[in-house]
């Protein structure tokens, strides 16, 4: 190795990681202006960590720790049916995406995820500014260690001519592609209040992004 090489590429490396962590944190605040309604010292707190702890993409397991995670809400090309995952772990309807496990490119994640889950390739996000962010908790009997996941939602469409399949059976246990009427039946027993909230912004999602009508 070329002297003082392995120590530029490690420098290299440090900056590409801390701009990711500072595009994050953009992000978060741009999500913070457009929803003036949500937590903001929840989110606040997020920002604290995002820009303080160089490990937080990592999957660390340790009682009381925070990850974060990327999903995708896949649409139908007319947005009129969103694709849900039965997740045998949680024993939930859950969203494409997973954890960012070291990397800190969180809309490369997403799209990862999904093709990892569906079998999607190619998918276009629609926004890189979140649709939607949650915290999850979770009780040391799921994971064998308390934990919470902030999970960043990202939306896109079904891309032309591909189908979704259950790429991962033995975590996903079915597959659905609800109408929003369908999906209403869905926030009637949500422990976190996702799905009110998922439903609530599909009705305006439209509106957000100023879609035209099929």
């Amino acid at each position: 190795m070329v002297p003082g090489f392995g120590l530029a590429l490690f420098i290299l490396t440090i900056k590409f990681i801390s701009m990711n962590h500072q595009s994050l944190t953009k992000l978060i605040k741009e999500y913070v202006k457009n929803n003036p309604q949500e937590d903001q010292k929840d989110l606040e707190s997020l920002m604290t960590y995002i820009g303080s702890d160089p490990h937080c993409f990592e999957r660390i397991k340790q009682e009381g720790v925070r990850h974060i995670a990327a999903n995708i809400l896949l649409f139908s090309p007319d947005y009129k049916r969103l694709l849900c995952l039965w997740h045998k772990k949680i024993n939930a309807w859950t969203f494409p995406g997973g954890h960012c496990d070291g990397d800190s490119d969180i809309h490369a994640v997403a799209c990862k995820e999904l093709l990892e889950e569906t079998g999607i390739t190619n998918a276009q996000i629609i926004d890189k500014v979140p649709f939607h962010i949650q915290r999850f908790d979770y009780e040391k009997k799921v994971y064998g260690y308390t934990k919470s996941i902030y999970a960043f939602f990202f939306v896109a469409p079904l891309p032309d001519g591909q189908q979704s399949k259950i790429m991962e059976p033995d975590s996903c246990g079915e597959m659905c592609w609800f109408l929003s009427e369908e999906f209403e039946d869905l926030t009637k027993d949500d422990k976190y209040g996702i799905n009110k909230i998922i439903l609530e912004k599909w009705n305006k999602l439209k509106l957000i992004y100023r879609l035209p009508d099929a």
